[in-house]
């Protein structure tokens, strides 16, 4: 068993929370879905993906 520090990353648009969740350039970083519109990102993998978001127009916020 093995412990892993993680973020909550929180997308209240369903169009953008499926593109995320479904799209296999955000995967693995984004390895479990949290309801309707949330995801369990690896904290060792965050900067990687803010990146990806970022290059397809997507800012992730540290805040509510």
């Amino acid at each position: 068993m093995e412990l892993a520090k993680v973020v909550v990353l929180w997308c209240p648009n369903a169009v953008v929370f499926k593109a995320i969740s479904t799209r296999a350039t955000f995967q693995p970083p984004c390895n479990l879905t949290l309801g309707s519109d949330a995801l369990l990102v690896d904290q060792q993998q965050l900067k990687a993906l803010k990146q990806e978001l970022a290059w397809a127009g997507l800012l992730v916020s540290e805040q509510f």
